[in-house]
């Protein structure tokens, strides 16, 4: 149902340009930044986590396909010497969404790290997400903690 292809070179700029736009919107929903500080440090986190694109160890990208349509992006990063993943992105188009394409996704996902050795996935749920809540709770995620955060008054 669907093919997890690794992004190409090529398709790193449509890419960035989605994860900013994206995580700048949860940013400023989850943690009340303004548009521009949340593109900001969107743009930042992107540049940090990927300082040598596609080619940044301990990284993979991936376009989520269906019959050659693109439907998505999964890209992870290598935890505790490799033993585990940290999901960074995961998003199935709207256009796309409750079609099965996230399950589906996952499933393929959880195949290929298992003949990788790797038998942990880790990964954070944005608090006003709780369809992707419900997806990864019927993948038997657990909670494991939650990020709290507090604005302090300036002087």
């Amino acid at each position: 149902m669907v093919l997890l292809r690794e992004l190409a070179s090529e398709e790193l700029d449509a890419y960035r340009n989605f994860f900013i736009g994206e995580y700048a919107e949860d940013l400023s929903a989850n943690c009340g930044y303004s548009q521009d500080k949340a593109r900001h440090q969107a743009q930042l986190s992107f540049v940090q986590s990927l300082p040598d694109g596609i080619n940044t160890v301990g990284n993979k990208i991936y376009r989520i396909e269906n019959n050659y349509r693109l439907v998505g992006y999964l890209w992870y990063g290598l935890n505790d010497g490799g033993t585990s993943v940290y999901i960074k992105d995961f998003c199935i188009l709207s256009e796309f969404q409750q079609q099965g394409f996230g399950k589906a996704s996952l499933q393929a996902l959880e195949a290929e790290l298992i003949t990788q050795g790797i038998f942990e996935i880790k990964l954070r749920v944005a608090a006003d997400n709780p369809r992707a809540k419900k997806l990864y709770e019927q993948f038997e995620f657990t909670v494991t903690g939650f990020n709290m955060a507090k604005t302090l008054d300036k002087p």
